[in-house]
């Protein structure tokens, strides 16, 4: 969003709770820029309390870093509870039917939290995950709207379960039973609601719900503000930019190591595959293979982009829109994918980047944006054309600003709109 107070002066006199279990600045991961276009947009309708509990072991509880234009909008309440030891976690996967990573979260503190905000006239409850929504209810909060932002986790675990090798033994049972776990815990929720927020119509389809599409966003980058070194044909560098802690982007890097670079190598001498991002422990076997540089995270992705030949997006399984791809676009790099990596966006193979989902295909691909400057500097326009007419942060900001305007002066019908059409599954 622009920063401005314009769209205030329509602002309706409106209280919201927003509960989410990460921070929202400084914005260095895609979920951090959702969290933080969704707290933007109802502070531009709302004064807002955000509830905060940070889900990283380790987070300290400094205070939250908040844009100064927003301060007077936005009260944060910062809450930390002790992690679960891995006794307890399973102890409650046995016995309380929530699945493993919710088993793995403690809420006992935010809900003390919860509890002391009953009174409070909130007009609208925004909640990042069923977990968050379910410490609500169980601090007995009653607000009139509630908007539950979230993956379709059941879908991204039953992918997982297609997909994924490294997922066997007693991991594999545990996925399994979860599935069912999570689409049990997704409809109950569809069915109390006013509209779950999901980032694409794909997501809103295969959900079967009636949900609000939410779709992730990036800032534009302007020309002026690219990198000096910014040019097509810069570089022999592949990029893969994202948190080695998720798996899905682990076996991303994996797969692209050990059987696509080796063939692009062979055909494309000297390139290199640069590893950006958390999650990768000192003396990671990926990093010894030939042509892979281990980066790790860094403050500014800009150079990095403007440096390399493309961004790779090889996942194979997930759920969710890639906001990486989205930040390629807007630093007009090229970008080669996965039918899955791509999922969700408004994109054709050869238009805005290539696609292939094979190791094969992969390669052809990185070797054309490699080998053809032209061709990669027409992906590259067409990706930041489409970036800045759907997918910039001020377009969907104010899709959402609209949005949330217009719930908030109606009157409050929980749940708003029809119950979830019910998705036919094995284990429902």
């Amino acid at each position: 969003m622009d920063g401005g107070t314009g769209g205030r002066a329509e602002a309706v006199d409106a209280r919201a709770l927003f509960v989410s279990d990460e921070r929202a600045w400084p914005r260095h991961s895609g979920y951090r820029r959702r969290t933080a276009l969704i707290l933007e947009a109802l502070a531009e309708v709302a004064t807002v309390t955000w509830l905060l509990v940070p889900r990283r072991v380790g987070d300290d509880d400094s205070p939250s870093e908040i844009p100064d234009r927003l301060r007077e909008r936005i009260n944060p309440l910062f809450v930390t509870s002790p992690p679960r030891t891995r006794i307890d976690i399973a102890r409650r996967w046995a016995t309380t039917g929530l699945p493993w990573p919710l088993a793995a979260g403690n809420w006992s503190e935010a809900e003390h939290v919860l509890a002391g905000l009953r009174t409070e006239p909130f007009d609208l409850l925004w909640s990042m995950g069923v977990d968050a929504l379910a410490a609500t209810r169980r601090a007995g909060l009653s607000v009139p709207r509630t908007i539950v932002d979230a993956d379709l986790e059941s879908v991204k675990l039953e992918r997982q379960l297609a997909a994924d090798p490294a997922l066997t033994g007693l991991r594999r049972l545990i996925a399994r039973v979860d599935v069912a776990r999570w689409r049990r815990l997704e409809n109950h929720a569809a069915a109390t609601i006013t509209a779950f927020s999901l980032c694409s119509e794909n997501e809103a389809r295969l959900s079967g719900y009636d949900a609000w599409v939410t779709r992730n966003a990036y800032d534009v980058v302007e020309p002026a503000e690219l990198e000096p070194s910014t040019s097509l044909g810069r570089g022999r560098d592949l990029l893969f930019i994202g948190s080695l802690d998720y798996r899905p982007n682990r076996d991303a890097v994996l797969f692209f190591v050990s059987q696509v670079l080796p063939e692009v190598r062979r055909r494309s001498p000297g390139t290199t595959f640069r590893v950006i991002g958390a999650g990768i422990a000192p003396g990671d076997p990926i990093g010894s293979e030939a042509g892979v540089r281990i980066v790790g995270p860094v403050d500014d992705l800009g150079p990095e982009l403007a440096g390399a030949a493309a961004v790779v997006v090889p996942i194979r399984w997930g759920a969710g829109t890639r906001v990486k791809i989205l930040e390629a676009f807007a630093h007009r790099t090229p970008v080669v994918s996965t039918t899955m990596g791509a999922e969700g966006l408004e994109v054709v193979s050869g238009r805005e980047l290539l696609i292939a989902d094979d190791a094969a295909g992969l390669a052809e691909a990185c070797v054309a944006v490699l080998d053809d400057d032209d061709r990669a500097s027409a992906l590259a326009e067409a990706g930041h054309r489409l970036l800045t007419a759907r997918y910039s942060t001020d377009v969907v900001a104010g899709e959402l600003t609209g949005r949330l305007r217009g719930l908030l002066t109606r009157d409050a019908d929980v749940p708003a709109g029809p119950g979830p059409a019910r998705r036919p599954a094995a284990g429902q």
